[in-house]
């Protein structure tokens, strides 16, 4: 390959990639949320309780800034910690009530964050970019 196609694809992906994140933490700052919140707050929903081990395993993100992200999803009364009756030295962390029902609210939010982007698109083009991703995809896992 010309590494100056490789060059390019980096670029682009950084670029979108900038551009995903700028559009999307505007969208979710009227839910108060930052993306990492909002992405543990979409795997605890999704996974039910959890260790901060798991959590940051789930993302691919240091134990100590999941602690973080925990601590200030805590006092805005998302999430909770919990030590596990069997074995007080384990901790876990699990939505409260006041979230469970912004977390729904959440996950549609983002599918509609897409929507509103891909409404643009024609059916062809959206065809065009699956396939590019899950070839991009299987590229990256067989690397």
């Amino acid at each position: 390959m010309h590494i100056g196609t490789a060059e390019k694809i980096n670029s682009l992906l950084k670029e979108i990639n900038a551009i995903l994140n700028r559009r999307l933490r505007n969208y979710l700052r009227k839910l108060g949320l930052t993306i990492p919140q909002t992405l543990v707050l979409t795997v605890l929903h999704e996974t039910g309780e959890m260790k901060i081990s798991d959590i940051s395993n789930a993302l691919n993100l240091a134990d100590s800034t999941v602690s973080g992200i925990i601590d200030r999803l805590e006092k805005m009364g998302y999430v909770e910690r919990f030590r596990l009756i069997e074995d007080r030295r384990v901790v876990k962390v699990r939505l409260t009530d006041k979230v469970s029902n912004i977390a729904k609210d959440i996950k549609a939010n983002m599918e509609e964050f897409f929507s509103s982007i891909l409404s643009r698109a024609s059916q062809d083009d959206i065809n065009c970019i699956l396939d590019g991703l899950i070839r991009f995809r299987e590229l990256l896992l067989k690397a």
